[in-house]
């Protein structure tokens, strides 16, 4: 009987596991997505700041 609950007991940590790695994955990725988003706007926002200020 316990043999047959620890089989798929080890298939879904195993999965689980998986699926913690891929998880981590994405959100690192969703990250350095948003800091280059982040760093994108700082720039144009920088940019645009100093032409208003050539302006006056």
């Amino acid at each position: 009987m316990s043999r047959e609950i620890a089989e798929p007991e080890a298939s879904v940590s195993r999965e689980i596991a998986s699926l913690d790695v891929r998880l981590t994955r994405e959100i690192a990725a969703g990250k350095v997505d948003l800091v280059k988003w982040a760093m994108g706007a700082l720039t144009a926002q920088t940019a645009l700041l100093l032409g208003v200020a050539k302006l006056f």
